[in-house]
């Protein structure tokens, strides 16, 4: 595989975010808009293929680092699939219509099925014994976490507001 093969499934990835970002943001998606958007948030498979990379070469076995960029991005299937079940239920009623309750609890499936996905990755491409494995894809999973937490406290301006909190 190609290095430049490796990189449809991050391709994918953006284009996901691209699409469900304009889709629930603007409730179209027509082709500008999703091309600027997937650009924009294009720093989200960047960071999940620095993440990739460090996991990789964490690894004795080395396999080749395009089939295993490509085989970790799998995994991002249940986000994916997360991903177009909120861009429809964005586009399916009116704002005040849309019941968030369900929507985030549907989240829980890809929070617990990602991490057994970083296992079996893991353990058959990186070749790793189940407590290397597990130590490895709570590591991996710990830092997508908090990749996702300073975006969000950086995007509601968390610090000035514990700020304001405090002088109060």
């Amino acid at each position: 595989m190609t290095p430049l093969r490796a990189l449809r499934r991050p391709a994918l990835v953006a284009l996901v975010f691209g699409t469900v970002v304009a889709l629930v943001t603007t409730g179209r998606a027509d082709p500008r808009l999703v091309a600027s958007t997937t650009l924009y948030w294009s720093f989200v498979p960047i960071l999940q293929l620095v993440a990739a990379v460090v996991l990789i070469r964490s690894s004795r076995q080395r396999p080749p680092m395009a089939e295993a960029i490509d085989a970790l991005f799998a995994a991002n299937g249940p986000w994916a699939l997360w991903l177009v079940a909120l861009a429809g239920w964005a586009v399916s009623a009116p704002p005040v219509a849309r019941p968030m309750f369900w929507i985030l609890a549907a989240a829980l499936v890809p929070l617990a099925w990602t991490p057994f996905l970083v296992l079996a990755f893991c353990r058959k491409v990186l070749g790793d014994p189940l407590r290397a494995a597990l130590l490895k894809t709570v590591l991996h999973q710990a830092a997508m976490l908090l990749l996702f937490l300073v975006y969000v406290a950086n995007a509601i301006a968390f610090a000035p507001r514990l700020v304001g909190w405090w002088e109060r």
